[in-house]
């Protein structure tokens, strides 16, 4: 991809990733089945979550996803589907591949890279970080046609030596989440590029707005509203070039229910995003065009999403 920088943009970019997964689970595996050729993996019980995940969050969303993106087409979302959540919808939700499928054929939606297995493999030596890698793209070319330049690694794991071996297999873009003590005085809300590696960008996940959403819809008895979030949105600096916000998919209908107004809320943030005249909707690799890199952004160690640490 060619990097070109839009200077004369006068908008905010806002970058909306979902992250999509489901593990495989394991069954009650009892010592004495070490051994004995029974199966390790508990295929009913994937089968009931998977099902049920797509009745409460994919099939509701995906279907508000279009027709909001119908009536608003200002609206880019980015995705990150795991191969293992592609082939358990193939077995037991296939209508829920078709959605993301309509929602490929809007031109709306970017489709990252990651690890095929959703793995820790990028801490291990050896190759298989890459072959994962490898066979995630293929299967994402051959359900949704896309080839994938932006990568974002399992819980958004991030350093230097992954940013190098990323570029070696030529992505262009790397998600990782705005960690403070990386960040020292810098703001989440640019675009970073690689120390070594001039063609890297990456894009940071503002957590703290995030988390506002994922974590904290519902405190004290009070629900979030999408006009107190757009206020939020607003009162980062104008001078700031993109907020991304990053959550599980599942937010949405799963760890939320529908009950709790999520879908509500969801949609009226979507409509009032793309109406905005401080804000452009895009995906990944939009913001890593329009906007050039702030700074060299440096991760000598481990940092992820995850917990409290974030390490």
């Amino acid at each position: 991809m060619d990097l070109l920088h839009n200077h004369t943009a006068s908008k905010k970019n806002l970058v909306l990733y979902f992250q999509v997964h489901q593990p495989k689970r394991l069954r009650n595996f009892k010592f004495f089945d070490i051994g004995s050729g029974n199966p390790c993996f508990d295929d009913e019980l994937d089968r009931q979550v998977v099902q049920r995940v797509a009745r409460e969050c994919y099939l509701p969303t995906n279907e508000l996803l279009l027709k909001v993106i119908h009536k608003h087409p200002q609206v880019k979302i980015t995705f990150s589907l795991s191969g293992i959540i592609i082939d358990q919808l193939e077995e037991y939700a296939p209508e829920v591949l078709h959605t993301f499928r309509r929602l490929a054929a809007t031109g709306n939606i970017e489709f990252l890279s990651e690890t095929c297995q959703h793995s820790l493999a990028c801490m291990i030596p050896g190759k298989e970080f890459e072959a994962q890698i490898l066979r995630h793209a293929e299967k994402i070319y051959e359900h949704f046609g896309a080839r994938p330049a932006v990568f974002r690694n399992t819980e958004l794991i991030y350093n230097d030596e992954i940013g190098r071996r990323l570029s070696k297999l030529g992505f262009t873009g790397v998600l990782a989440d705005g960690v403070d003590r990386i960040l020292g005085s810098r703001s989440p809300n640019y675009v970073y590029q690689h120390p070594d590696q001039e063609h890297l960008r990456i894009l940071l996940r503002n957590y703290r707005l995030s988390d506002e959403i994922g974590f904290r819809f519902i405190e004290q008895g009070k629900t979030l509203t999408a006009e107190k979030y757009m206020e939020w949105l607003h009162e980062v600096p104008r001078n700031h070039d993109v907020i991304t916000l990053g959550m599980d998919y599942e937010t949405f209908g799963e760890h939320l229910k529908k009950e709790t107004g999520i879908f509500r809320f969801l949609e009226d943030l979507l409509v009032r995003m793309s109406k905005s005249k401080t804000f452009d909707m895009a995906t990944a690799s939009m913001a890593m065009i329009s906007h050039k890199p702030k700074d060299d952004l440096s991760v000598p160690n481990f940092i992820s999403w995850a917990d409290q640490e974030r390490d």
